[in-house]
Formats: C-alpha cells, structure tokens, sequence
C-alpha cells in the first residue's frame, strides 16, 4: 500500500511538471503549413535517399498520393554543406537524366524514358526538390514555392 501510495504521488507530481514542446522539422512544417500537404503523406527518409549512401535525412510529400510525384526538403548542417551536396545531386541524377538547365541555385534534370523532370535547388542550408513530374510548369511553379516557403520559415 506504502509503494502504491508513492508512486501514485510520484505520477502526480510529473504530472504537474511543464511539459516541453517539440518544435517541428523545417521541412515537415514547409511542407505541410505552406505546401499543404496532409500530415498522412509525409515520410522522413534517413538514409540512402534516392539510392544514394550519401544523402541522408530527407522530408518528402505527396501533394497527390494517387500518383508518385513526390515534394523534398532537406536541412544541411551549413550553406557549404548544402551546396556541396546539392552539387553532387545533380552530378550523379545527371548519369540517368538530362541536364537541361543549372543555375547557381536551381536545376532541371529530364529522365527521357521516364518522360518526367526532376527539379532541385538550394537557398542557405536547405536542398528542396520535386521528382516525377512530367509538367516542366508545374515543376517550376514547385521549385519556386518550396523556396518561399523556406525563406519565409527563417
């Protein structure tokens, strides 16, 4: 009765303790707050994103789940470490697609059998993308509201 009667005071006294609030991902919250995803159609990929061993701890979206096109944000530790990685991206996509267009912070690589782009870019230390697109508009409209979204979450 004496150890119920304890642990019971103990339950209550963290109970009354403040609890702490996790602050979400910048990318889950990009994605879901401004792109307007449903929370059931974000996954976090830890490793081996796009089958590449070197880039890790991705957020990915569905805006619609019926079809695999797919949103991406990643955080880099720095800018450097972002651009380094944006860079070797493009270097490996570029062995199954197309190069079409790359600037300093954005690129458009286009799969030919696929017939779908794949849309990356870079602002501080975050990469966001979209993948399997077969609308070159849309992927460009994508690129462009992923990075307001970014910039305006700093």
């Amino acid at each position: 009765a004496d150890i119920r009667e304890k642990s019971k005071q103990l339950v209550d006294a963290l109970k009354s303790l403040p609890g702490e609030k996790a602050e979400a991902a910048r990318g889950y919250l990009v994605l879901n707050k401004i792109m307007g995803i449903d929370p059931a159609y974000i996954i976090f990929q830890g490793k081996d994103v796009f089958q590449f061993d070197f880039a890790k701890e991705f957020w990915f979206g569905s805006p619609d789940p019926a079809k695999k096109i797919r949103l991406f944000i990643h955080e880099a530790s720095s800018p450097e470490k972002a651009r380094a990685l944006f860079e070797r991206l493009i270097e490996e996509q570029s062995y199954d697609f197309e190069i079409k267009e790359q600037k300093a912070e954005m690129a458009l690589l286009w799969h030919s059998y696929l017939k779908n782009w794949f849309g990356v870019g870079q602002s501080g230390a975050f990469i966001f993308g979209i993948e399997n697109r077969p609308d070159q508009k849309i992927v460009r409209a994508r690129l462009k509201g992923l990075k307001r979204g970014i910039d305006g979450e700093k």
